[in-house]
């Protein structure tokens, strides 16, 4: 869901997203405990039928959701969060800060070779 969220956000609705789809699962979660403790309130044991009914809705709500799942749109190119044109910029920068940090880290490569002369 995250990879989802990302890929189909920006850096200004992101938190909107973000906050749909938590108040999505908060409900989901709600509205199923609900129905079970009125449906099933006062019952000491569960009947077939009962469980019947709770699985034939979890199925439905289940599959109603992949087909939503593939209804996803695809997310244009140039809209994806963390991917901006700048991106091989940086990424040669912090190669080079890399490379330094090698080298500092480790001493000079040249000073440690025998002198020949």
């Amino acid at each position: 869901q995250g990879n989802c969220l990302t890929i189909n956000s920006d850096e200004h609705s992101i938190g909107r997203n973000s906050g749909i789809f938590w108040a999505l699962l908060q409900s989901s979660l709600f509205f199923g405990n609900l129905y079970i403790y009125f449906a099933w309130q006062g019952k000491t044991q569960i009947s077939e039928s009962d469980r019947r009914t709770v699985f034939i809705a979890l199925t439905v709500i289940s599959l109603v959701g992949t087909v939503l799942f593939f209804l996803i749109r695809k997310p244009d190119s140039e809209n994806v969060l963390g991917e901006d044109e700048s991106s091989d910029d940086q990424d040669m920068e912090v190669n080079e800060h890399w490379v330094f940090y090698k080298l500092k880290a480790c001493g000079n490569p040249a000073s440690s070779l025998p002198r020949t002369i």
